[in-house]
Protein backbone atom coordinates (compact mmCIF):
# COMPACT_ATOMS: atom_id res chain seq x y z
CA UNK A 1 0.00 0.00 0.00
CA UNK A 2 1.38 3.40 -0.94
CA UNK A 3 1.59 6.02 1.75
CA UNK A 4 1.64 9.80 1.51
CA UNK A 5 5.41 9.72 2.08
CA UNK A 6 5.84 7.31 -0.89
CA UNK A 7 3.83 9.53 -3.22
CA UNK A 8 5.33 12.84 -2.10
CA UNK A 9 8.80 12.18 -0.64
CA UNK A 10 9.74 15.89 -0.45
CA UNK A 11 6.51 17.04 1.17
CA UNK A 12 6.33 17.95 4.83
CA UNK A 13 3.52 16.02 6.49
CA UNK A 14 1.33 18.21 8.63
CA UNK A 15 -0.69 16.33 11.22
CA UNK A 16 -4.09 17.67 12.09
CA UNK A 17 -4.78 18.02 15.83
CA UNK A 18 -7.43 15.27 15.88
CA UNK A 19 -5.94 12.77 13.43
CA UNK A 20 -5.72 10.23 16.27
CA UNK A 21 -9.54 10.19 16.74
CA UNK A 22 -11.13 7.30 14.80
CA UNK A 23 -14.31 8.34 12.99
CA UNK A 24 -17.27 6.21 11.94
CA UNK A 25 -20.80 6.63 10.71
CA UNK A 26 -23.23 6.65 13.60
CA UNK A 27 -26.44 4.56 13.51
CA UNK A 28 -28.45 7.59 12.31
CA UNK A 29 -26.03 8.26 9.43
CA UNK A 30 -23.99 11.13 10.87
CA UNK A 31 -20.21 11.13 10.94
CA UNK A 32 -18.81 11.07 14.46
CA UNK A 33 -16.11 9.73 16.74
CA UNK A 34 -15.80 6.31 18.30
CA UNK A 35 -15.90 6.23 22.09
CA UNK A 36 -12.35 5.93 23.40
CA UNK A 37 -13.52 3.68 26.25
CA UNK A 38 -15.90 1.17 24.69
CA UNK A 39 -15.69 1.87 20.95
CA UNK A 40 -19.37 2.55 20.24
CA UNK A 41 -20.24 4.86 17.35
CA UNK A 42 -21.34 8.34 18.45
CA UNK A 43 -22.33 11.62 16.87
CA UNK A 44 -20.34 14.67 17.87
CA UNK A 45 -23.43 15.87 19.75
CA UNK A 46 -23.52 12.69 21.85
CA UNK A 47 -19.79 12.57 22.56
CA UNK A 48 -18.08 14.19 25.54
CA UNK A 49 -14.49 15.38 25.07
CA UNK A 50 -12.01 14.25 27.71
CA UNK A 51 -8.55 15.71 27.10
CA UNK A 52 -7.81 14.66 23.51
CA UNK A 53 -10.36 11.83 23.22
CA UNK A 54 -14.14 11.46 22.99
CA UNK A 55 -16.27 9.32 25.30
CA UNK A 56 -19.88 8.21 25.65
CA UNK A 57 -21.86 9.12 28.79
CA UNK A 58 -21.27 5.77 30.54
CA UNK A 59 -17.50 5.83 29.91
CA UNK A 60 -17.34 9.50 30.95
CA UNK A 61 -18.90 8.57 34.29
CA UNK A 62 -16.47 5.65 34.75
CA UNK A 63 -13.39 7.70 33.82
CA UNK A 64 -14.17 10.86 35.78
CA UNK A 65 -16.29 9.46 38.62
CA UNK A 66 -18.84 12.22 38.03
CA UNK A 67 -22.54 11.93 37.33
CA UNK A 68 -25.49 14.11 36.45
CA UNK A 69 -25.73 17.49 38.13
CA UNK A 70 -29.45 17.11 38.76
CA UNK A 71 -31.55 14.27 40.07
CA UNK A 72 -34.64 13.09 38.24
CA UNK A 73 -38.01 12.66 39.88
CA UNK A 74 -39.75 9.32 40.20
CA UNK A 75 -43.43 9.99 39.57
CA UNK A 76 -46.24 7.52 40.01
CA UNK A 77 -48.29 9.02 37.17
CA UNK A 78 -47.17 10.39 33.85
CA UNK A 79 -47.49 14.14 33.42
CA UNK A 80 -49.13 13.65 30.02
CA UNK A 81 -52.14 11.64 28.95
Amino acid sequence: MLTFKDLYPNAIAILMPHDHVPLAQSPNGELGPLCHGCGIRLTFGQSIPIDEHYACWDCYQKITGRGAATAGKDAEKRFYR
